[in-house]
């Protein structure tokens, strides 16, 4: 068996404009590798909202999100392929 110290985990993080689906869209997504040796290099990317829902002021302050991100955003698809 091994110890729980000794694997590697992958960490995930996921920023979205509400609770669900149903009220939000992911709006970024990283994510790296942790281990006995560190944290690998983490990588993360804004992601392209897939509605035209406004995403909200407290929201747009938690998570750095603004316009310009979009700029630099990329379709969900291509980043969870990334992963």
């Amino acid at each position: 068996m091994t110890e729980l110290g000794a694997l590697e985990v992958l960490v995930l993080d996921c920023q979205a404009g509400g609770a669900t689906p149903a009220y939000g869209d992911l709006l970024a997504l990283g994510w790296g590798f942790s281990s006995p040796y560190g944290l690998s290099e983490v990588r993360d990317h804004w992601i392209r909202p897939r509605t035209s829902r406004g995403i909200s002021r407290p929201v747009r302050e938690l998570t750095g999100w603004s316009d310009a991100c979009l700029e630099v955003a990329q379709e969900d698809e291509a980043v969870w392929g990334q992963l």
